[in-house]
Parts: C-alpha cells; sequence; structure tokens
C-alpha cells in the first residue's frame, strides 16, 4: 500500500520510508514507528535538506535496495515507457532485424532510429524529430519520413499495425506505441512515441559503434 501512495503523497514521505526501509524496518511497522505528527516533522526536516536520525531495528541483508528505484513519476501509471514490454505481443529481434534489412533505411531513417533509442525513456514527438534530425520545424515532415520508414519495415514483417478510429493503419504502432500525456497548466503536451524495447536495445547497440 506504501508503494501505491507515494504517486499522491510528498516526496519526502517516500524518503523517510525508504529511510526506515533501509535501516532494516519492514513496510507494515512504517505508521506504528512514525505516527502522523511525527512523520510530518521528520518530512519537513527532510524536505529542508536537515539530517534525520533513525533507529536500526535490526540489520538488512545486503540486498539491492529496489525500492529505491521506483519512480515518483505519476505519469507512470499509464505511459508506454514505464511498461516492461508492450502491450500487444510482437515479433522477436531477429524479425525485426531481417525486416528492416529488407526496409533498407537510408541514413537519415537510420538515425531517426538512432535517435529515438537514445531519447530518454526511448520517447520522442514527430516535433522533435523534425527538429533534431530533419533541421524543420515542422513535425508532419517527421510524421511523413518516419512512418514511411514505419510502414516498410511492418509490411517486412507480416504484423498488422494499430488501426485508427477511422479504420485506417497506424503504421507507426510497428515500431512504437503512443500516447497522449496531459497537459498543466504550464505546459501543452504533444503526442509521444514510445520505441518498443527490442528496437531501442537493437539500435541503442548499433548507434553506439
Amino acid at each position: 500500500m506504501r508503494l501505491h501512495k507515494r504517486f499522491n503523497r510528498p516526496a519526502a514521505e517516500w524518503e523517510l520510508f525508504c529511510r526506515h526501509v533501509d535501516a532494516g524496518g519492514y513496510g507494515r511497522e512504517f505508521a506504528v514507528f512514525y505516527p502522523l505528527p511525527q512523520r510530518d516533522a521528520l518530512c519537513r526536516r527532510i524536505a529542508d535538506g536537515q539530517p534525520v536520525e533513525l533507529s536500526r531495528p535490526r540489520d538488512r541483508p545486503p540486498d539491492p535496495a529496489w525500492w529505491r528505484s521506483l519512480t515518483l513519476d505519476p505519469e507512470s501509471l499509464e505511459a508506454p515507457w514505464a511498461r516492461p514490454r508492450p502491450l500487444r505481443p510482437r515479433p522477436d529481434a531477429e524479425a525485426y532485424r531481417h525486416a528492416i534489412a529488407a526496409a533498407a533505411p537510408t541514413e537519415i531513417e537510420r538515425r531517426i532510429l538512432c535517435f529515438h533509442a537514445a531519447a530518454p525513456r526511448r520517447t520522442v514527438t514527430m516535433r522533435d524529430v523534425a527538429r533534431e534530425i530533419l533541421e524543420k520545424s515542422d513535425p508532419r515532415a517527421a510524421n511523413l519520413a518516419y512512418g514511411r520508414l514505419a510502414r516498410r519495415i511492418g509490411e517486412r514483417l507480416n504484423f498488422e499495425p494499430d488501426r485508427r478510429d477511422d479504420g485506417s493503419f497506424f503504421w507507426m504502432s510497428v515500431i512504437a506505441e503512443g500516447w497522449q500525456p496531459p497537459n498543466s497548466s504550464r505546459q501543452r503536451r504533444e503526442y509521444e512515441l514510445v520505441l518498443i524495447p527490442v528496437l531501442a536495445e537493437l539500435f541503442a547497440s548499433c548507434c553506439a559503434n
């Protein structure tokens, strides 16, 4: 339950919980060891960067502290980049490798795939691709270039892409999963494309060489 609560509670409270577990505490003991008034006071100290001393209930085995790697980003509840695998089953890496070779990407198309694979959370917008690779301001140029490559790959994979509401194929779904992140009062977000893991691995290794 504490893992789920981390999204709608102050970040300092999650840090306090992590320190409690780091010290050998069990999750079920957290609220008992630190009642709400004390917890709030400790969270304020953590948020202000002040030192906080916690008791050590027991020695903790020297196992990796996996709880420290959990994100506090609420978008991880629905964003494709947070899933370990795509929603739909996909062909394996060898099938993609053969399909890409048969699709014969141009130098620009390979640069697009490398850029996408290297992007944080393997996530880009078409405007990102247009600006960084095509040196254009209009995302439609990237839509056309990237979409044509995705279609050639998809046709050689014999993999049926997702369909739009009007029934037409969404060819980009062959190589990426898309989603519309929520807007905020300060930022209007664009549609994002998350490269599927198998392609991210293929192009992360080849682009590093």
